[in-house]
């Protein structure tokens, strides 16, 4: 019976190949045959490549926290050479199976790595700074005879998010449908400074709506104040032939909200308004409100009402002494029959 091997197109190959083997009747010579045809549909073929390569780095991390990156993927049987984690394009962490010891960490400024939780899959980053934002990028290597290398990476960002959640200050509590609402929220200060996002009954608010500036910075001293018309998003602008980002400036946000409000602005009678602080598309803390809606009051028609009075009824009291002196005059009839009567 013949056996077939197919090489599948791992780049290397512009079809799919098939190669027979005959088993011999010396199972030694057909297992050292399996091994040659092995190798070569390894190097001259391509058959095993390194598979489902991904990584998982967090977008946003706060500073100060311990910060797992990891790298997944699939030698197909294969085994591992080397890897090798980069910040921007200096190397930081390598693992190599056949060294001893097999980690080796590159010292670079602000950098720590927990080498007794790091592996083959993982790097461990400790109390990680600002400086170590960047995008990071893993390296796998399989080993001979192919050395089919793979790499992915992915943006990290270092934050100070702030401290407390926005104030939120609308410019009253009750508006009318056709008026304008104004409110301000103002962000604690952040490295670096927040995204100020506005919300009407769950809804975004349009951007055209929103002014956003950074009032003052407050990292670094006897330097200008910075204003802009909004906060920075992702990734941050980067240094000339540099892949890591500028310094963060820390500052606090104020962001100005005007809207007119329509008959679907109020839902019941009510508006709700929500301002979020967010970094890099992290939302971290957010202010609420609730505004009633102003509308015609009953007490208008009453009031047109009471500018014509009805006259005014007589007065109890009166009619109450008028009785009294009835009934006097009464008794005096009365008293004035019964004395004729005797006489």
């Amino acid at each position: 019976m013949d056996l077939f091997c197919t090489a599948e197109d791992c780049g290397h190959s512009d079809s799919p190949q098939q190669v027979r083997i005959s088993p011999p009747a010396n199972q030694s010579v057909f297992d050292d045959v399996s091994e040659l045809t092995n190798r070569f549909l390894k190097v001259e073929l391509g058959v095993l490549c390194i598979k489902d390569v991904s990584i998982q780095v967090p977008p946003t991390v706060s500073v100060g926290t311990d910060v797992y990156l990891r790298c997944l993927y699939d030698l197909e049987g294969d085994s591992l050479y080397m890897l090798k984690w980069y910040c921007g394009k200096e190397e930081f962490y390598r693992y190599v199976p056949k060294e001893l010891p097999p980690t080796r960490v590159f010292p670079l400024p602000g950098f720590g790595v927990d080498v007794d939780k790091s592996d083959t899959h993982t790097v461990v980053l400790r109390s990680v700074s600002l400086e170590m934002s960047g995008r990071y990028r893993c390296e796998v290597s399989a080993d001979a005879p192919t050395f089919h290398t793979a790499m992915v990476a992915r943006w990290m960002h270092v934050v100070e998010f702030p401290e407390g959640r926005p104030e939120l200050s609308p410019e009253k509590r009750r508006y009318a449908v056709g008026e304008v609402l104004r409110a301000n929220c103002t962000t604690a200060p952040s490295t670096p400074p927040a995204n100020v996002t506005w919300w009407l009954n769950g809804q975004r608010v349009n951007e055209s709506w929103v002014r956003a500036f950074t009032p003052e910075k407050t990292s670094i001293p006897n330097e200008p104040s910075v204003s802009t018309r909004k906060p920075p998003l992702a990734p941050p602008l980067l240094l000339k032939d540099e892949a890591r980002p500028a310094a963060f400036v820390r500052g606090a946000v104020r962001s100005h909200l005007e809207v007119e409000l329509g008959l679907s602005s109020f839902r019941d009678g009510k508006l709700h308004l929500r301002c979020e602080a967010n970094l890099f598309g992290t939302a971290r803390d957010a202010a609420e409100v609730q505004l009633d809606e102003e509308r015609p009051r009953l007490a208008s028609v009453l009031g047109t009402r009471e500018s014509h009075p009805s006259p005014p009824s007589p007065p109890v009291a009166a009619a109450s002494r008028g009785c009294v002196l009835e009934s006097s005059a009464l008794v005096l009839m009365l008293v004035w029959c019964l004395v004729r009567l005797q006489s």
